[in-house]
This record gives structure tokens, C-alpha cells and sequence, in this order.
């Protein structure tokens, strides 16, 4: 039994945190383009044979998709994280505007680095180093069309989702 006067703050919070999602974003992307023009072939093609064997490569095709896949594990950053992020944007590139490239370039950089917890392959082997904006801006320059827009668009969320977490605890609905 314990005592109902005291408890081990530490043990408490344990556990407790940020919201966490994850998204996965593929690489081959000539294979991808491949399916599509096999798929188009396919749905012109009137010989069933043909059809059968075309259906069979691009089976071979979406295996190779699936095997370049990446799992990016990710926590919302904190709104104190996101404000120090604007605050260094500002003293480097003036007042936020919506033209300014570089600005969004580095600023989600910078978010995307602090969001990822870990990285994993197709085979659930993790990347789990400690990533940085240049990281990050090598990283989108490398990935296919598309593929780091997924990865920005699942840390915008959580960190929306953060501010919100944020809000429901100072409100009284949790006293």
C-alpha cells in the first residue's frame, strides 16, 4: 500500500509526453513510375496472357517499393521549441514573409530535426542519430518528389497537435 500523502514525481511523468506519429515515405521512385506505365499497359492490353505477365512485374515492382521504404518516428515539438525556432528566423531573416524561400527552407528544417526520434528501414533497422537542419535539407534535396512533403506535412500536424495538448492542459476541463 502507499501512502496517499506522497508520491515520486519522476515516475509519475514518466512515459508522459508529446504526441507521436509516424510516416512513411519511399525512395524508388523509378519503380514507381515503372508500375504506372505497366498499369496503363495493362489497362489497354487485351490479351489476358499478356495482361498475367505484365501483373507479375509489377508485383516485382511494388516488392522493390516496399523494400525502399522509410519510417520516420516522430514527436511534436513543444510551442516554446517552435517560438525559439521563429526567434532565430527572425534575427537571421528579418520579419517572417510569405516569398521568403530560404526562411521556410531552414525553418522546417530546423522542425524536422527536432520532431524525428528515429528513423527505421524496410527491414526495422533504425537510423537513431541526433539530426540537425543541414541534415535535413541534404535529406529533402536527396528524397523523391513528394516524399519530404509527406515528412513536413506529419510534423506540422504534431506540432499543432502539441499546442493543442498545451492548451487542454491549462484549461480547466483537467483540474
Amino acid at each position: 500500500m502507499t501512502d496517499a500523502t506522497t508520491f515520486d514525481l519522476f515516475a509519475f511523468v514518466e512515459g508522459q509526453g508529446y504526441p507521436e506519429d509516424s510516416v512513411r515515405v519511399y525512395t524508388d521512385q523509378k519503380s514507381v513510375y515503372e508500375i504506372g506505365k505497366l498499369e496503363t499497359e495493362m489497362s489497354n492490353e487485351k490479351d489476358s496472357d499478356r495482361v498475367d505477365a505484365l501483373d507479375v512485374s509489377v508485383k516485382a515492382l511494388t516488392e522493390k517499393v516496399r523494400d525502399s521504404s522509410l519510417v520516420f518516428n516522430l514527436r511534436g515539438v513543444p510551442t516554446p521549441i517552435v517560438l525559439d525556432v521563429e526567434k532565430k528566423m527572425d534575427a537571421k531573416y528579418g520579419e517572417e514573409s510569405d516569398d521568403n524561400r530560404e526562411r521556410h527552407i531552414e525553418r522546417m528544417s530546423e522542425l524536422v530535426a527536432l520532431s524525428i526520434l528515429d528513423v527505421e528501414n524496410h527491414e526495422g533497422a533504425k537510423d537513431t542519430r541526433k539530426w540537425d537542419k543541414e541534415t535535413i535539407e541534404k535529406l529533402f534535396e536527396t528524397l523523391p518528389n513528394g516524399q519530404g512533403a509527406k515528412l513536413i506535412d506529419a510534423v506540422i500536424e504534431l506540432t499543432l497537435r502539441a499546442r493543442t495538448f498545451e492548451n487542454y492542459t491549462v484549461t480547466p476541463d483537467f483540474s
